[in-house]
């Protein structure tokens, strides 16, 4: 649940949105110097209680109900390091649902919550 309120404007709205999904990475048997490559697919939902109200320059609101996303990253296996710096995976995905249409472009995780081999632990 997140919301804001802009006092200038007497505009307010909030959002609560229920995300769960899917990422299934494995590694790929290619190797990239000395680090070797992982691919994922996934597949997230996003299902909204309450519903934020895009501003837009149209005479009807956007309300949203459900999303779905479907994306491919690539990444190493073991986090490679570039001068201390962890590399991040890299994708692009497509969401739709009610209301929406979008490419995403990734950079890191596609998820907002790290997993195991994105905090460090390799996929042995």
């Amino acid at each position: 649940y997140t919301g804001y309120t802009n006092k200038n404007m007497n505009f307010a709205d909030d959002l609560a949105l229920l995300e769960s999904g899917v990422d299934l990475r494995r590694p790929l048997g290619i190797a990239l110097g000395k680090h070797s490559l992982a691919g994922s697919v996934f597949l997230a939902n996003y299902l909204y209680f309450i519903s934020p109200h895009i501003i837009r320059f149209a005479p009807e609101p956007i309300e949203w109900q459900t999303g779905w996303e479907i994306g491919i990253t690539l990444g190493t296996v073991d986090p490679w390091k570039v001068i201390g710096l962890r590399l991040p995976r890299i994708g692009i995905s497509y969401r739709f649902g009610t209301g929406q249409d979008a490419l995403r472009v990734i950079i890191g995780n596609p998820f907002p919550v790290d997993t195991p081999e994105d905090r460090g632990v390799g996929m042995k």
